[in-house]
């Protein structure tokens, strides 16, 4: 199920203030994250944590791509962890 897009790095830091609200679940589908490629988005984990993500790939386990830190870090996670999502 791996995506075949060519990864971007982004362009930019992401935007500002971080949303307050959820707006999507994710549920047990990665297929929802194929629209969000090469764009921000801002996901909340089941653990509470909340961080601004770049995704460039999605796979039957993971979302990959670049995490905000104060600066983007290559990275991925499981997107069954993943509570909802802007």
């Amino acid at each position: 199920m791996a995506n075949n897009r060519t990864p971007r790095f982004p362009p930019s830091p992401p935007p500002e203030p971080a949303p307050s609200s959820h707006i999507l679940r994710t549920g047990e589908m990665p297929e929802i994250f194929f629209q969000y490629l090469n764009r921000y988005i801002y996901i909340w984990m089941q653990n509470g944590q909340g961080f601004w993500m770049f995704p460039t790939n999605v796979d039957d386990e993971k979302l990959s791509g670049y995490i905000w830190n104060g600066g983007w870090i290559p990275d991925s996670i499981n997107w069954r962890g993943i509570e909802s999502f802007y």
